[in-house]
């Protein structure tokens, strides 16, 4: 009886030695899933977001996706973000004064961007070196990154259209009781995102159709801000004269152009989960191999949203070639448009 023990476990030893650590993985997933990281109180079944998204990493389709997605983001975002914060550090200690709230978010959105790095880097080594445990911090940072791009997106959004529609409120934010408002924003925005974490333990469809519900109404104040920085900039200013040429402020401009830009990205966030919500329960997608490729354009769909902000950040800041000459040439303080 002994004997038949030791060498059912010697069996076992040697067959964890000797078969590829995905299938070993992809075998287990379910009852790790259940076994270590999905409470009791919260879902009874393995078909919950993060027990697929495991699932779906340690197949050979996801570490691969998952190596990719690694070296993307450490040799883009890793380098963008220091650079983004060092640009912060260097001029709050040259000017002193208070930085505005656009660039304030901005900075808090690079340090969000460090923590996706940090996310893809665990699961990378998780995966790779058989270990779960590592994992699943790297999918719960990951989904934190995922929730702070959308709000901080969204606040970049309205500070830019009050800064063009609203400039007396807007000025009037500039003070102390505007930073407090700020500071006690952004707070709420990490536990917003701490808290998304929450929704890995509901099913794959139940987590796309709230997450379209959410960008949907993101999406909604973004067009809100761009439809009325746009009628600004069509409207008459205050210094137009009758009959004469038209001014355009420059804040406008830019401020169209910014909520432009991050509508842009959200257009992708909300047709890539429209994408998941609509084909992964349909008879088209009935393999796990296309249920897993749905799956990780999660990861995917979020990567132009990590580079827009720090991108037009750089922008503003003449980090860019030729940045420095063209910028005060394509947007003078006052166009003047007939």
């Amino acid at each position: 009886m002994y004997c038949c023990k030791s060498s059912s476990t010697l069996h076992l030893s040697f067959l964890l030695f000797t078969c590829p650590s995905s299938k070993v993985m992809s075998v287990n997933s379910s009852s790790s899933c259940d076994a270590l990281y999905i409470p009791t109180y919260l879902s009874s079944s393995s078909d919950t977001m993060y027990c697929q998204l495991h699932t779906c990493l340690t197949s050979t389709l996801g570490a691969s996706s998952i190596i990719v997605f690694s070296a993307i983001n450490t040799l883009l975002l890793l380098p963008l973000s220091i650079l983004v914060l060092c640009l912060g550090c260097r001029q709050r200690q040259r000017s002193g004064a208070a930085m505005s709230h656009s660039d304030v978010f901005t900075y808090h959105l690079a340090i969000m961007e460090l923590v996706n790095v940090l996310a893809s880097f665990l699961s990378c080594c998780g995966i790779h070196v058989n270990m779960p445990e590592i994992v699943m911090p790297g999918v719960f940072l990951f989904f934190i990154n995922l929730a702070g791009q959308m709000w901080f997106h969204i606040l970049t959004c309205v500070e830019r259209y009050l800064a063009a529609v609203h400039p007396i409120t807007y000025l009037g934010l500039r003070a102390a009781n505007g930073i407090r408002i700020r500071n006690i924003t952004i707070g709420c925005v990490w536990l917003l995102s701490c808290g998304w974490t929450y929704f890995l333990y509901l099913s794959p469809i139940s987590y796309a159709i709230f997450s379209l519900v959410t960008l949907g109404f993101i999406m909604i104040i973004d067009s809100f801000c761009c439809l009325s920085v746009v009628c600004v900039l069509i409207g008459p200013g205050p210094s137009d004269r009758p009959g004469g040429g038209r001014h355009v402020d420059r804040t406008k401009l830019r401020a169209l152009h910014t909520i432009g830009a991050i509508m842009g990205v959200l257009v992708l966030r909300f047709g890539g989960n429209i994408l998941i919500s609509t084909l992964y329960p349909t008879a088209l997608i009935g393999n796990e191999y296309d249920k897993c490729s749905l799956i990780l354009c999660l990861y995917w769909i979020c990567l132009p949203s990590s580079l827009v902000i720090p991108l037009l950040f750089l922008h503003r800041a003449g980090k860019f070639p030729r940045c420095k000459t063209n910028v005060a040439l394509k947007y003078p303080r006052k166009m003047r448009v007939t």
